[in-house]
């Protein structure tokens, strides 16, 4: 069974994406046939620049620093 979500992101083609109006972040679908195996896929739409972190929780401020 695949679950299907909307993941907030700012990366580069998430953004390109909003301009075409597609709203700014991906379509998430993860794919939990293979739960009894202990696997998961996940596919991103668009796909996710890996150089950049989705958005998640609140956005209060910029990262705490160590």
């Amino acid at each position: 069974m695949a679950q299907v979500s909307r993941t907030p992101c700012l990366c580069e083609p998430a953004r390109e994406a909003a301009g075409r109006g597609r709203g700014m972040g991906h379509v998430r679908v993860a794919c939990n046939s293979c739960h009894d195996q202990l696997r998961q896929t996940v596919f991103f739409e668009p796909p996710h620049d890996r150089g950049h972190r989705p958005l998640t929780g609140r956005l209060t401020g910029p990262d705490p620093q160590p």
